[in-house]
């Protein structure tokens, strides 16, 4: 359902968008593959140069800019305001939605100019430090939906899930009391005694071996089934081999 929400919302925002009928800003640096988008700023920022021009916002978004505050005050949600914005641009008639239009295109021709001007100034070290970040940035982001695809899969296939620590199960008793702070929780569990600190150390050795042996059962039936490449290797070495 939410997914199905989600595509209906990039519809009419997509649709919203189209009926300004503008031809899309270039959005490369010439002689390059730097993308000009939010995240170039941020990248700017971290490697000392200068940041680029602030794109202009087309007609739609500073259409949806001054009507998101009446839209929040009917009880709308985040989500749910662009919806109702883009159903009600839709309804404006062409002479209502130039206004927006011309404000954009009058600030897109300015923008044109100095982003012309940025480009020239920055060195040719300046782009390449620029693509070789938004480069790690993808790779990085790509190693973290791998790793949460991997989790996923884990969690489908039964893994054991790793046991709480003595903290941990202190933490949980004083939440399941009522709203908790992390510091007073933790100065509480330093003020323990070693008697009370011992008898939360005994419930996570107790859960730690139980999970030890249901991991090894889970490892043992991984390699049956083909599945070794999910475990890790100084484990998978314990384990016997495929025959």
């Amino acid at each position: 359902m939410n997914s199905l929400i989600k595509c209906l919302n990039r519809s009419l925002i997509l649709s919203a968008e189209r009926t300004t009928h503008l031809a899309p800003i270039p959005r490369l640096f010439s002689g390059t593959n730097v993308v000009f988008d939010s995240k170039t700023n941020v990248i700017s920022r971290k490697l000392g140069i200068p940041e680029r021009p602030k794109r202009p916002m087309t007609g739609y978004y500073r259409f949806l800019k001054e009507v998101r505050p009446s839209i929040k005050k009917t009880g709308k949600t985040t989500r749910e305001i662009p919806v109702v914005a883009a159903a009600q641009w839709n309804k404006l008639d062409e002479s209502q939605k130039q206004k927006y239009i011309r404000e954009y295109e009058q600030e897109r021709v300015e923008y044109m100019k100095k982003k012309e001007e940025y480009e020239k100034s920055l060195t040719k070290e300046q782009k390449l430090a620029i693509k070789d970040e938004r480069i790690r940035l993808r790779e990085l982001k790509e190693d973290r939906a791998n790793k949460q695809e991997l989790r996923v899969r884990l969690k489908e296939l039964g893994k054991p899930k790793r046991p709480s620590t003595a903290y941990i199960l202190f933490y949980s008793d004083e939440a399941a009391k009522g709203k908790v702070d992390v510091k007073s929780v933790k100065a509480k569990y330093d003020a323990l005694n070693e008697s009370q600190k011992n008898a939360y150390k005994q419930k996570a050795d107790a859960a730690s071996n139980e999970y030890r042996k249901a991991l090894q059962t889970w490892e043992k039936r991984m390699v049956a089934k083909g599945l070794a490449d999910l475990i890790n290797k100084s484990t998978a070495k314990k384990l016997p081999k495929l025959k």
